[in-house]
């Protein structure tokens, strides 16, 4: 258990997303912003909470992790999928993890989908 520090990101926000590895978590900032959480109390607050994707104009309504996530034919990969709503349509981007135990993203998404109406969930299911 990590005490927070009062003037951290992470108090004011609604969505998180827990990685596979213990280290560090996704979070949501100013509703429109992706932050990653690193668990190190010897590294200063500006270096544990970084930026890592900004969606303006839109709403990020949810994120999920995904372990295992399929790109193509035998080839896997961590991921982060982040759902976004804005004027009416929906957006679902999934992003590539820079490795397992990383929280860096690969900022060019690898599959993205979209719709109309609102989308707040997603179920991700793997076979």
């Amino acid at each position: 258990i990590q005490t927070i520090p009062a003037e951290s990101k992470v108090l004011s926000t609604t969505l998180m997303a827990q990685a596979a590895a213990p280290s560090f978590f996704y979070f949501l900032y100013d509703n429109s912003s992706i932050y990653s959480y690193v668990l190190s109390e010897e590294t200063p607050l500006e270096q544990r909470e970084i930026e890592r994707l900004s969606f303006p104009g839109e709403t990020v309504t949810y994120m999920t992790y995904l372990s295992d996530y399929e790109r193509a034919e035998d080839d896997y990969t961590e991921a982060l999928a982040v759902l976004t709503s804005q004027g009416g349509n929906w957006k679902l981007r999934i992003y590539a993890l820079l490795g397992e135990s990383t929280p860096d993203l690969n900022t060019t998404p690898i599959r993205e989908y979209e719709g109309t109406g609102t989308a707040r969930y997603l179920l991700y299911r793997s076979y």
